[in-house]
Order: C-alpha cells, then structure tokens, then sequence
C-alpha cells in the first residue's frame, strides 16, 4: 500500500526532524550555560518520551479497534463493520477504507458460496436416489436422506463411520474396491432387506475433486419396481403363448383327427367340429379381453362419464344370467335400493365389471348356492359388494386374484371357460373410475368381491 507507507515515513520523519531540532537547541543551550546542562538533557528525553507515547496513542487506538473487527470475523461474523476513518491519521484512515473493502468484498464471495452450497444441498436432499461420499477408506463423509431411508442407516451416527460397517451387504465392499482400483464407476445390483425386501441399484464412482477428502460417490437406486413389471411383463408373455398354444393345440389335434378319417365318421365328425368350434371361441375371448385389458392399460379409449343409476344395470344383467343361473341352481338376489345415489361412470364399462363379478360368483358357486350385490354409500363414494356362498380362495392365494392369468383352481377355470383376465380387467376398470376394488373370502364359505365408485356431486 503506497499511500500508507508514504504517510507512516513522513509522519516519522517529522517527529525525527523535530527531535533532531531540539538536540540541537540543546547542545547550542549547555554550550552557553555549562551548569543547564543536565537539565536540557532531562529536557531532551521528556520530550523524546513524550513524543513516542504521542505517536504510540495515536497509532495503538485505531489499531486495536481494527484488531478487533478482525478477531470478530475470524469467528464468524462477516458482518462487523471496520473502525471508523481516524482524522490524526490518514494513514490509518486509508488503512481502515482497504480493511473494509477487503471485507465486503469477503463477505459477497462467502455469501455467493453459501447461497450456491445451499443450492446443492437442497438439489441433492431432493432426489430420489441416494447419495453418499466416501473417503479412501470407505468412511462417510455425506449422505442425503434418500440414501437413509433407502439403505436404513442411522441419521446422524453415520458421519465418519465405515460405509461397510453401517451397511452390512453382501457385495458392496467388492463394489467400492473395484472402483478405486480400476478408477472407473461400478454397479451392482442387490437385495436389501431395510425392512422388506428391494432391489437396489449401487454404483461407486471414483472421484478427483482436487484435495477435496472425497475418494468416492456413491449412488444408490430403488429398482424393484422396474424389475417387478421387467417380471410381469416376461410372465405375461409366457402366460399369453401357453394360453393362445393350448386350444390352438387342441383345434390341431382335431383337424387331424378329422383329415385321417374322422370326417366320413358320422358319429364323430359333428363332436370333432362342435369341440374345434369351443375352442376358436375361447381364442376369441382371450383375444378380446386381451385386446381390453390393452386398451385400459394404455387408456387409449378414454371413458364416457355420466350419471348412472346401478339398480336397473343389474337388473338388466339378471336376465343375461338366467339360464346360467338356472343351470348351476344359484339363486341371484339384488340389494341395491331404488333411490340409491347415482355414480359417476361409464355404463358399458360398468356393465363389464358386473359381467365379469357375476359369471365368477356363478361358475364357482355350490349347487344351490347363492349370490349376493349390495350397494350403499360410503363418504363420497358408492360401495358394492357381490358375494356368493362358493368355495372360497385360499389366504396365501388373496394377493395375487387381480393378476394378469392369475386362476385359483386352474384346471378349473379353463374348464369353465375362463380367460385368467377378468380380475384384472375389473380392476382396471374400477381404478379408472377413481375407486378401489378389494376381496375377501374363506376356504369353503365364499367370497365378496367389493370395489367404490364416485357419487355425482
């Protein structure tokens, strides 16, 4: 700083010019009168003192109040204003204006850091993936809250702590050695158990932040569901080629049957044709409910909304199933009052789910059995429930009914015709209409298929 050490070498050299001025008075003065001698030296060293302690007072206050300001801010506070300009120095003045440049100048460096560190953090703490820092030996550094949730660590222990020691998984260690060996990212793919089962997604990457601590990032995804529909999607595909085989399979078989001979066989050749016409019929129902449950998927058709009243839809249905009522001795009741509420839906994809609740309740019905649909209100929404006095589903089997191809008794059910779809298109239907569907049955005493749909408002 050029100015203030002009200032200071001036300053000094006036007090040194004007010392140097009274020696010489005094010199001149003992010269003259011996005996004042020792006085004008007493006088001389008054003086000298007099003057250091000036120039010290004068330079000691500014500077302390400007020690101060900077003990305050190695502590912290960036807001703590410099000392005023002092008037007996110009020196110290300038002093004080470079102190406080330097410091706003600090504080708008630190401010930006902070604002672009609280970015990171809030960007970071909002994925859905996990995030964790390492150092070389695989000690925590950072992890956001993903990554706790996901892996179940501990929330504040796990700072400073092996990575393998808080998360005790088969592979992970092999995962982060092989990334700092080789120096390139690693995946692996587990299951965890953080309390139920998933699949997670681990890749280490090395990192070279430039004397950063940080050896390694890791990044941790939550892929069950991806590789939950990757399964249904390759069990959908094998369901579908084993159903389409088996009746194609079967029409084959006749064909042949009928070319080697079976065709001029009067007593077999109208069975041969009747069975071959069954199961081109069963190809077209799964077509079709194929190409449904395609079309609800992908809601390529969108629904017709509009007041419906459930009472006659139902009733309109009973007669449908009369002769399969009458053929399998079930008794068919309707419990659903007049002047219940009206629903909000698609009456031709309503009428699809009652179909395909009611031939159920039906073909797995006991002789003599009955069938129930009820309906009633519940909060914003109408509740129906078609119960029948069958044989129930098994427990451990309830999960699973709404699944695509999914049959209970399967041997069964492709006896009876049945396509392993309709659950899954009730379903479908149901959700689309913003309501829920459930189930509940006992072995041996029948179920009740229950689901919601909105009331007009």
């Amino acid at each position: 700083m050029p100015g203030l050490s002009r200032s200071l070498r001036w300053m000094l050299l006036g007090w040194g010019g004007g010392l140097a001025l009274l020696s010489w008075a005094g010199a001149f003065i003992a010269q003259r009168h011996p005996g004042l001698q020792a006085l004008v030296v007493v006088g001389l060293l008054l003086l000298t003192a007099g003057g250091g302690l000036w120039l010290a007072h004068s330079m000691s206050a500014p500077l302390g109040r400007l020690i101060e300001v900077m003990r305050r801010m190695s502590h912290g506070a960036w807001d703590a204003e410099a000392p005023p300009a002092d008037r007996r120095s110009r020196a110290l003045g300038r002093l004080g204006g470079t102190f406080e440049a330097i410091t706003d100048q600090l504080g708008r460096r630190l401010r930006e850091l902070e604002s672009q560190r609280n970015q990171a953090q809030t960007t970071l703490e909002s994925m859905a993936e996990g995030v964790l820092a390492l150092d070389r030996d695989s000690r925590v550094l950072w992890l956001n809250g993903s990554a706790q949730r996901l892996l179940g660590l501990p929330t504040r222990q796990a700072a400073g702590k092996r990575f393998i020691e808080l998360f005790r998984q088969p592979g992970v260690e092999e995962v982060l050695t092989e990334a700092l060996e080789q120096g390139r990212p690693a995946t692996r793919e587990m299951a965890v158990f953080s309390p139920q089962e998933r699949v997670v997604r681990f890749q280490a990457t090395p990192c070279d932040a430039g004397g950063s601590q940080a050896a390694l990032v890791v990044v941790t995804q939550d892929v069950t569901e991806v590789r939950r529909l990757e399964r249904l999607r390759r069990e959908f595909v094998a369901n579908v080629s084993h159903e389409l085989k088996t009746p194609l399979t079967s029409i084959k078989n006749l064909v042949e049957a009928l070319l080697s001979g079976a065709l001029d066989d009067p007593p077999n050749n109208r069975r041969f044709v009747s069975l071959i016409d069954e199961d081109a019929t069963r190809l077209m129902r799964l077509i079709d409910d194929l190409l449904e449950l395609s079309q609800l998927e992908s809601k390529a058709a969108p629904l017709a909304l509009q007041p419906v009243h459930l009472c006659p839809l139902v009733e309109g249905l009973a007669a449908r199933f009369g002769p399969q009522l009458e053929a399998r001795q079930v008794r068919l009741e309707l419990s659903i009052p007049g002047d219940s509420p009206l629903v909000l839906g698609d009456p031709e994809r309503l009428r699809q789910v009652f179909v395909n609740l009611l031939d159920n309740a039906i073909k797995f019905n006991r002789v003599g059995g009955r069938v129930t649909v009820r309906a009633a209100p519940e909060g914003a929404q109408l509740r129906v429930d078609v119960e029948d006095t069958g044989v129930g589903i098994p427990a451990e089997e309830l999960p699973r009914v709404f699944e695509r191809f999914y049959r209970v008794e399967k041997a069964r059910s492709r006896e009876l015709g049945g396509t392993g779809l309709g659950l899954s298109i009730v379903k479908h239907i149901v959700e689309a209409h913003g309501g829920r569907v459930s189930v509940d049955s006992r072995l041996n005493h029948g179920s009740r298929f229950s689901f919601t749909l909105p009331l007009v408002s």
